[in-house]
């Protein structure tokens, strides 16, 4: 290589190595003579030896004192001088191999760390030059990582509690000779006498005192009443006491009359005991610190999905296994009605006389479709979900009407071969919504169905019914009912004719497809639930971290042994709700994971996600929660890039996430942007330094020996 001959070009080498020591120097210079031919005489030129003074040492020293040499460096700033000053001085870019030889000359000069007073300057320079100048993304924002603990165990007292009640009371059952009739007319409960402090040291449990109920014998005939105080001396006042003694005819004959006497009264009952959560999330059961590990199960819905041989099923969750022409024969529906509903190649109507009636308590529930039921529960989740799915207008969107449609006034609406889009999709929609169409009813349903022919996307010969609501139902009605049934079989027999969108199998324990269970989820069999567990308290770090842990296992959920790898595989639904490395080493890897700092869980039950919106590269100050299903088709980058002191992102390209990928993209097309630089971090995995240097192997092993540490 030609050597360099510009005194400009010696200047700027010098400017680039004058913050290295004596040692870094010495290689550098060794390593720019050897492979580059630029010498030391050609850096500061020829030097005259000293009296009493080798030439060799002068001309170093000297040397190294007119380059300006200070204390303290490391590998990066070696790493870029070399880097940089051959690109600049000879126009060749450096690779990360050839720039790692020229430092692997002698790993022993090479040791010291950065001095203090230097420390202090690259930290100065650092924020000079440095990427993100926000004030958004300094700090992190406080959190209690036992509030969602904590929230949900109020709201099954404030409301959990009285629904169960509600379920199963009022209650009649016999006692030796005594009927007792249970219902509850209050329900209360009182403070622990200890405070968890004393609780803990007396290995007693701190709990709520009582909850009480009402039981009564219901009087018969001749009642005699009397009110009874029972307030005695120093004694607090209670509530009057009803004694009722009731006389019962058993037999009469001409002299003389057989009765029964029966004393009646009503008292109140202390039901059961339960623990109270603590102020840091945990539960003290006999002087043990106790946590609620969230679980994670498949969210009640309808779901439909594609194996890899293309094959098509669909699950309602929850649901048992009921024959669908069985119910249908129960609940009165014709077979005329079931023509309308059905093509025959789809549902074989031909037997359908000698379909099987269901007897409520023998082979089905008690009050299947009836009324507001927990055997058909979706919950809220559910009911949003299904809505997607269920919404006809949703359905038929750039599908072709297979026939003319009218409205309940015989006035024609759109022509038969109309595409539904556009103004003519508008009107279709305005029409289901203002209940314009006549409708289908069907027994034991909220809510009537409304039924359209169009051409199958597949096959524009068959003509197929598509069935679905005309609106959007509340969310509040939370149970199954015979139409909604109705309309996902509907749903399962048209994803055969290309009508639907089909989620791939593997892609089923998704996120975005569970819900997480709370300590008020659990609390039903809360001691003897493996979602219970022991509080390490081998160090603060391990305590915090019990506090967000998540678990597949329990009621509802895997166990160890038929987990599927699918389940237990990092996926990108996971990202910044879940950490993607913090998991248990041996049989529950995958199962067991911890959520990120800054994850919440949202009403519906799944984790959620801070960022700030992003509009034409500005970031909005204002901070919200999403789930990853809600910001899966927007453009969402990290906050490691260059943006300015009034929140501008300054850079034209960056890689954002979309769709479950990673895209370049310019920047004024971001939705959101993550809210800290910890955002992918649970608590342990955040206090492992420089993670990102870290290949995910390091990472599982090192966040697991911080917890023991």
């Amino acid at each position: 290589m030609a050597e360099i001959k510009t005194s400009l070009e010696i200047n700027e080498i010098k400017q680039k190595i004058k913050n290295l020591n004596l040692g870094q120097v010495s290689e550098l210079i060794e390593a720019l003579k050897t492979d580059y031919n630029i010498t030391e005489e050609t850096l500061v030129g020829p030097v005259s030896a000293q009296p009493n003074e080798p030439a060799k040492e002068k001309s170093s020293s000297v040397s190294l004192k007119f380059l300006g040499i200070s204390e303290g460096a490391n590998k990066i700033q070696i790493y870029n001088v070399i880097k940089n000053a051959v690109k600049e001085l000879k126009g060749e870019d450096l690779n990360v191999i050839q720039a790692s030889k020229l430092l692997q000359k002698d790993d022993k000069i090479i040791l010291e760390n950065i001095a203090r007073e230097q420390a202090e300057k690259i930290k100065t320079d650092l924020a000079a030059k440095g990427l993100n100048h926000s004030p958004l993304f300094q700090d992190l924002p406080n959190k209690d990582f036992g509030e969602e603990q904590k929230l949900s165990f109020d709201n099954f007292l404030r409301q959990g509690l009285k629904k169960i009640f509600a379920t199963y009371f009022p209650a009649e059952f016999s006692n030796y000779n005594n009927l007792i009739h249970c219902e509850v007319k209050e329900v209360r409960y009182e403070e622990p006498k200890n405070t968890a402090n004393e609780a803990r040291v007396n290995e007693k449990s701190f709990k709520l005192r009582k909850f009480d109920l009402r039981e009564k014998i219901p009087g018969e005939k001749w009642e005699i009443k009397e009110k009874k105080k029972t307030t005695k001396k120093n004694e607090t006042p209670e509530r009057d006491k009803e004694i009722r003694i009731t006389v019962e005819k058993t037999e009469q004959r001409e002299n003389f009359l057989t009765a029964k006497v029966r004393c009646v009264g009503e008292k109140e009952i202390n039901f059961c005991y339960l623990p109270k959560i603590t102020p840091s999330g945990s539960f003290i059961v006999n002087g043990h610190n106790k946590v609620a590990v969230y679980q994670s199960v498949r969210a009640p819905a309808v779901y439909f999905f594609a194996t890899e041989e293309k094959e098509i099923y669909g699950e309602i969750i929850p649901f048992k296994v009921l024959n669908f022409l069985d119910l249908l024969k129960t609940h009165d529906v014709s077979a005329e009605t079931i023509t309308q509903l059905f093509a025959p190649e789809d549902l074989n109507t031909e037997n359908y006389a000698a379909a099987t009636i269901l007897e409520p308590g023998v082979n089905a529930p008690n009050f299947l479709f009836t009324k507001p039921n927990t055997y058909f529960t979706l919950g809220q989740l559910g009911r949003r979900k299904y809505n997607q799915k269920s919404l006809l207008s949703r359905q038929v969107v750039g599908q072709t009407l297979a026939e003319d449609l009218y409205d309940i006034s015989g006035k024609l609406l759109l022509k038969k071969n109309t595409i539904l889009e556009g103004k003519d999709y508008q009107k279709l929609s305005q029409a289901l919504t203002q209940k314009k169409i006549s409708p289908l009813t069907l027994p034991f349903s909220v809510n009537d169905l409304y039924v359209l022919q169009i051409k199958a996307p597949h096959n524009p010969e068959k003509i197929i019914s598509v069935v679905g609501f005309g609106e959007e139902l509340p969310e509040t009605k939370i149970y199954f009912d015979l139409a909604d049934l109705v309309c996902a079989v509907s749903l399962f027999f048209n994803l055969r004719y290309g009508l639907g969108n089909l989620e791939k199998e593997e892609e089923k324990d998704t996120l975005e497809n569970q819900v997480i269970r709370r300590a008020g989820d659990l609390i039903y069999n809360l001691f003897e639930n493996k979602m219970v567990q022991l509080r390490n308290e081998n160090n603060s770090l391990s305590m915090l971290a019990y506090l967000r842990k998540l678990s597949l296992l329990g009621t509802g959920g895997f166990s160890s042994s038929n987990t599927t790898f699918a389940a237990r595989n990092v996926k990108p639904s996971q990202i910044n709700c879940l950490d993607l490395v913090d998991t248990p080493e041996g049989q529950n890897v995958g199962v067991v994971r911890n959520f990120t700092i800054q994850a919440k869980i949202n009403d519906y039950g799944q984790p959620t996600a801070p960022y700030y919106p992003v509009e034409a590269g500005l970031i909005s100050p204002k901070l919200i929660y999403l789930t990853n299903e809600e910001v899966k088709n927007k453009y969402v980058i990290h906050c490691n890039l260059k943006i300015n002191e009034n929140n501008q992102i300054q850079e034209e390209k960056v890689l954002a996430r979309f769709q479950d990928d990673l895209v370049w993209v310019d920047a004024s097309k971001i939705n959101y942007i993550d809210t800290s630089f910890y955002q992918l971090n649970s608590v342990t995995s955040a206090t492992i330094p420089f993670f990102q240097h870290n290949d995910a192997t390091r990472m599982l092993m090192a966040s697991n020996m911080q917890r023991q540490a």
